[in-house]
């Protein structure tokens, strides 16, 4: 009978360390002030994701914008340099 209550007691134990463990976990990620339950924590997580997408992608876009302008000032300066070398050539004629 001994065994069978001091294994409940061991059971029961681990339970509130690994209570203890998740409790813990949570207020690393989200701080000392924020005890949350498993929903919250998963709507947080689902939040939290949504924001770095759109970070991704605003910084997507912005990299995107910045190459395509570079292309342009590349194309304008070709084409800056060959009027240049065409009214050289123009006028050594």
């Amino acid at each position: 009978m001994d065994s069978k209550i001091q294994s409940l007691l061991n059971e029961i134990a681990t339970m509130c360390k690994n209570a203890n463990a998740k409790k813990e976990a949570k207020i690393a990620k989200y701080g000392k002030s924020v005890i949350l339950s498993d929903n919250d924590l998963s709507y947080y997580e689902k939040k939290r994701q949504k924001k770095e997408a759109i970070k991704e992608n605003v910084i997507a876009k912005y990299q995107k914008l910045e190459c395509v302008e570079s292309a342009v000032n590349v194309e304008s300066s070709k084409d800056l340099s060959h009027k240049q070398d065409s009214k050289i050539k123009n006028t050594h004629k």
